[in-house]
């Protein structure tokens, strides 16, 4: 396909902008968070079949915007290798700019693919080349969508050996009016036609210019600048011009307007209403020309129609020019005063920037050889559109910031009460409350353990000095208890030491002997009498019996109860309330046992940049007391016998050791799993092992997937792989997969037809191979899949029928009983335990799914209930049906409904919170005690809920409207712009449905100029998705991805940009789970019944010390409405 393209080098020593709305996650190519070396959002391929081979890194020493660019190193001599983004929701019919920055010694191209609803997709090459010479060069071309455009893939590819750099990559629907941010500063530039200035060195580049109705790239190129000062707006324009001599360039002394020579022009909105505007027109020898037109929509009198009411301006604005070598310049400097508007931070003022030659190939419908372009898309044949000039957001620096006349409230940290009890997940079996007397820890804890204990317990200790000093409580290990000392006793009931109180023993050896080795009970600061004889409803006023010393003790039936005992106190003293620093515990008992016993997650390997995220990952499920990992490892190990399997960023023998090693200190059961029969093209899609598939030819949909199991050499391959793992797993279980075989003919090959045997026969024969190989190298218990064995799942596909292989292979393979749906029984785990199975229920991520399987095991006697998931480990902490299904697979395989689900805690802001207890993000509202207001009441364009015939919830909903105007989440509070029993009015921002004169596509938010603001808290949803489906089987359907981004620019002149991701940041109002990264801050029910869900995201602010002078909030222009109900300034 044919795009129209356009390449910059670097000029007057700067930058080009950052062009928005861009529609890429991420394309300023910022920030790794799970250490691939590809920037977040973006994804590697490297294509090995055409010979291609590189590695990725960011760079934060060669780069154009921001902190990094993106470095693709080509190890080979051909072959593509690329970074790409995909999945960018596309609009039929329309244009888009895409421009990004290159820097390359090699080949490299610059790729835009626009899919279509059937799959088929057009190309679109931006840029091709051999290189850029050594320097950063700008390249940017426009295309145009297919009628049945759905999605656009983007690829950063080079193709030759060499290094590459790409930078600031951005992907524009032209018909969106772009924002650009102007500082507003002291300095200002001498009209004199040169463009050295300082300030002008500094500014950021305008480009390209698109010609006018075509909306190609115009060349010869043209680039302008924006600055100001409080006083004045100044422009300048550079225009290369190959033929200066052939320029149309007249005297004043002509008597025509300037416009009728090659000129430049600046038209302006001031005050962003789109109707009438102000025309300032500068040529190459300085002649100008200016006029104001009124707007023309509005009526004077009644006997007239309403026409344009132009007014030419001959003084009150400056303007200097210069012809140079092949280019000339312009400098235009307007003073605010002469437009009648006063600017202020974030004012956003309507401009177009325009350039008119008189010399070229021309523009159809203008005179003979003329080109009209703009920095802007305009189909009509004129530049007098206001309502599709660009935008300048004006942003302060120094003192030039706003204030906010907000109200303040202040909160101290001990007036957030929380019930840590109700906090604990999952919750203990039983809970006794003495009273309402808070326990305060002191300062300094003893954590006494007793001589002998073993690694389990010792790593128990370890993880709990770690959560005191969270809890700024230090605390050091001794074996004995010391007199008169606040202490943490942890031990089992053989061991118990020498206590200043009595313990129930009696009742704990029995509760110990029936519940299991897991069990154990907390003792805490409940004194000498009356504990644990009767259950209790949780904080029931029970008599506190009094205490020597304030004291908790963990008592186990084994090591392994201790070790979840101290898992159960971590999360009590992370939730606990404080009061002037000292931690409050409630003086209780809790005795506690699983009702499942095997409790895991199957998950893909980890490779080696995301070791360090899978460690905590490790963490984050061993607080929810899991004790089985199923690891898939597949080609992600470094195999040598055959190391072209091998995924090359898979972990080293080594790293995988300490990795195993940590989950086995952790007390996981680790079971390793190895693809076999199906699923195995990480295999057989490598050449040297074609020969080993069951097809000759690819299938159409999943390549090649299955091997042979006629063929002898297949068995040496697998059980080589199996060596090798099991060399450094050193399992007591394996996992062979097996699942979903028949997705491809089995059974069809010459081999396996010679056998004259059934491909459920053949099957059976390769289970029991793999199986006697196992249990030969001491394997105690070997799993599969089990859908195969089923006659209503794919073991009933025909004309294969594998689930008659069930009654052929050995009855002690663990079936793993996988089901993804959402419904209230599951009769296949009683279909295998009455084959004589040992069954483990397996679900994914559907809160229905999880909840009633995890129940249906423990019901029909499973082993337990293993959740499965197909992402990546750092999916465990983005996806938040992923993250919430772990939390509440953990709750119903350790206590199952109880409570019942619709009174369990909901699962999202404590997933957050363990996350943040392991390290991997801040906790919610941390050293944040002081808040002010922001005074949203003057922009607010939308009601939140259905009033007459509009609402972004298309219900009414009596909860908001009867609410008071304070919504508190979590210790941080929100002021709704409300009036009595009225809906919250809220700021609704564009999306790609919505026009930007129907809703903004940016709103600048008011915000406190201060040198203590920790933190901006934002109160948000988006209005529904066009194609709502929870389905997990949807195929097809494409979701936003980044939604809006806010951008904080700071008095140095200094800017932070935040990409806001749809379920990470902010999601849509009838949500039931909420975000990853955002707090649940209100639920509530409509007049129908539907659910309301508002998240709360918190900035925080990297530069505590520096004021904020601008905050804004821009639209992504996707499919759903970015809504902001109310935003909050955090400070200490």
């Amino acid at each position: 396909m044919r795009c129209f393209l356009l390449m910059v080098a670097i000029l007057w020593a700067t930058l080009a902008t950052a062009v928005e709305p861009n529609l890429l996650t991420n394309g300023s190519l910022e920030g790794d968070f799970d250490g691939d070396g590809v920037a977040d959002g973006w994804f590697a391929e490297v294509h090995r079949q055409e010979g291609g081979e590189g590695t990725f890194s960011l760079d934060g020493q060669t780069k154009v915007l921001g902190k990094f660019s993106q470095r693709i190193d080509h190890t080979s001599e051909k072959g593509w290798v690329r970074v790409s983004q995909d999945g960018i929701p596309a609009q039929p019919n329309a244009r888009y700019l895409f421009r990004c920055w290159v820097k390359a010694n090699c080949r490299f191209l610059l790729i835009v693919y626009a899919f279509k609803a059937d799959g088929s997709y057009d190309t679109f090459v931006i840029a091709q080349g051999q290189g850029t010479g050594n320097e950063w060069r700008l390249f940017s071309g426009t295309l145009a969508t297919p009628t049945n455009a759905r999605s656009f893939k983007v690829s950063l590819v080079t193709d030759s050996k060499g290094v590459a750099w790409f930078d600031g990559a951005e992907l524009v629907l032209l018909e969106r009016p772009p924002y650009v941010f102007v500082p507003v500063a002291a300095a200002a530039p001498k009209i004199d036609g040169d463009l050295s200035d300082a300030c002008w060195q500094s500014a950021e580049m305008l480009t390209p210019f698109l010609e006018l109705g075509t909306g190609k790239v115009a060349e010869p190129q043209t680039v302008a600048k924006i600055v100001a000062t409080p006083t004045h707006l100044f422009v300048a324009f550079r225009c290369d011009e190959p033929n200066p001599q052939g320029m149309r360039l007249r005297t004043p002394e002509s008597g025509e307007p300037a416009y009728t020579d090659d000129c430049v022009e600046v038209y302006l909105d001031p005050q962003h209403t789109h109707s009438g505007f102000w025309q300032f027109v500068v040529t190459p020898k300085s002649n100008k020309w200016a006029q104001y037109v009124e707007p023309s929509q509005w009526a004077r009198v009644w006997w007239l129609l309403p026409r344009p009411a132009p007014r030419v301006v001959t003084d009150g604005w400056q303007c200097a020019s210069q012809i140079g070598d092949k280019f000339w310049t312009a400098e235009i400097a307007i003073p605010f005063a002469l437009l009648g508007f006063k600017p202020q931070a974030g004012s956003v003022v309507g401009i177009n920037l325009c350039r008119s030659r008189k010399t070229g190939h021309g523009t159809r419908g203008m005179g003979q050889g003329e080109q009209n372009s703009a920095f802007a898309y305009f189909v009509p044949q004129t530049f007098q559109r206001p309502e599709k000039f660009p935008h300048v957001v004006l942003v302060g620096t120094g003192d030039q910031g706003l204030g906010t006349g907000s109200k303040t409230a202040s909160v101290k940290p001990d007036e957030v009460t929380v019930d840590a009890l109700q906090m604990l997940t999952p919750k203990p079996q039983r809970i006794i409350v003495y009273g309402k007397q808070q326990l305060k820890m002191q300062p300094t804890v003893q954590i006494v353990l007793p001589s002998g204990a073993t690694e389990l317990e010792r790593t128990g200790a370890n993880q709990l000095i770690q959560t005191l000093q969270q809890v700024s409580v230090a605390a050091t290990i001794s074996p004995q208890l010391k007199a008169g000392a606040s202490s943490i006793v942890l031990t089992t009931i053989d061991k118990l030491p020498s206590l200043p109180f009595d313990l129930p023993l009696a009742k704990l050896r029995t509760f110990f002997a029936q519940r299991g080795d897991e069990a154990y009970a907390i003792f805490v600061g409940t004194g000498n009498e009356g504990r644990g004889t009767e259950k209790s409803k949780l904080n029931s006023p029970v008599p506190r019996p009094t205490t020597r010393v304030p004291s908790i003790v963990i008592v186990g039936a084994s090591p392994r109860g201790v070790f979840y005992g101290v898992q159960t106190l971590r999360q009590l003293l992370f939730f606990a309330c404080r009061q002037k620093g000292l931690v409050l515990l409630p003086p209780c008992e809790i005795w506690d046992y699983p009702d499942l016993k095997l409790r895991g997650w199957h998950f893909i390997a980890p490779l080696r940049h995301e070791l360090s995220f899978a460690e905590k990952f490790l963490e984050w499920l061993v607080l929810m007391k899991f004790n089985t990992l199923v690891i898939e490892v597949d080609d992600r190990f470094p195999y040598e016998r055959h190391p072209d399997i091998a995924h090359p960023q898979s972990l080293t023998k080594e790293q995988w050791q300490r990795f195993i090693a940590k989950a086995r200190q952790l007390g996981f059961e680790v079971i390793p799993q190895v693809q076999t029969f199906g699923h195995f093209g990480y295999v057989l899609s490598k050449p040297a092992y074609r020969h080993l598939s069951e097809l000759s030819e690819p299938h159409p949909r999943w390549g090649f997937y299955a091997y042979c199991p006629s063929n002898p050499e297949t068995y040496r391959l697998v059980f080589d792989l199996f060596d090798e793992v099991l060399e450094v797993f050193k399992p007591k279980w394996f996992h062979i997969g097996h699942d979903e075989i028949t997705f491809v003919p089995i059974g069809v090959c010459d081999r396996c037809r010679a056998t004259g045997k059934p491909a459920w026969q053949l099957l059976a024969e390769d289970i029991r191979r793999l199986y006697d190989y196992l249990k030969a190298k001491g394997i105690e218990r070997v799993a599969m899949w089990c859908d195969q064995l089923e006659h209503d799942r794919t073991g009933g596909y025909a004309p294969f029928f594998t689930h008659f292989a069930a009654d052929l292979i050995p009855k002690d393979i663990v079936q793993f009983c996988w089901h993804y749906d959402a419904r209230q029984t599951f009769p296949w785990l009683t279909r295998l335990k009455d084959k004589g199975f040992d069954v483990v229920a397996c679900g994914w991520y559907h809160t229905q799914n999880v909840w009633r399987f995890s129940a249906e095991s423990f019901d029909r006697r499973a082993l337990g209930y293993c959740g499965t998931t197909w992402y990546g480990v750092t999916g465990f902490s983005t996806q938040v049906d992923l993250m919430t299904a772990v939390v509440l697979g953990a709750q119903n395989s350790w206590s199952v409904d109880n409570p019942p689900v619709e009174k369990a805690l909901h699962p999202t802001n404590f997933a957050q919170d363990l996350w943040a207890l392991v390290g991997e993000r801040n906790r919610w509202r941390e050293g944040v005690s002081k808040f002010a207001f922001v005074d949203l009441s003057r922009l607010v364009n939308a009601s939140l809920t259905r009033w007459g015939n509009e609402g972004i919830v298309p219900d009414r909903c009596p909860d908001l409207e009867l609410a008071t105007s304070e919504i508190w989440c979590d210790g941080v509070p929100f002021k709704l712009v409300k009036a009595g029993n009225l809906p919250p009015q809220v700021i609704a921002l564009s999306s790609s449905e919505t026009s930007h004169e129907t809703a903004p596509d940016l709103v600048a938010i008011p915000t406190v100029s201060s040198r203590q603001a920790k933190a901006l808290y934002l109160l948000m949803t988006t209005t529904s998705r066009p194609i709502r489906t929870e389905d997990i089987y949807q195929r097809g359907r494409t979701d936003p991805r980044k939604v809006a981004t806010l951008i904080v620019r700071y008095a140095d002149g200094s800017e932070e940009r935040v990409e806001l991701i749809f379920r990470r940041h902010l999601t849509e109002w009838n949500d039931r789970l909420g975000c990853t990264h955002a707090r649940v801050a209100w639920q509530g029910k409509t007049r129908q019944g539907y659910l309301v869900t508002l998240c709360a995201f918190e900035w925080r602010n990297p530069k505590p010390d520096l004021p904020i002078v601008s905050v804004a909030l821009m639209s992504a222009s996707t499919s759903v409405q970015p809504v902001l109900i109310a935003a909050t300034v955090g400070s200490d």
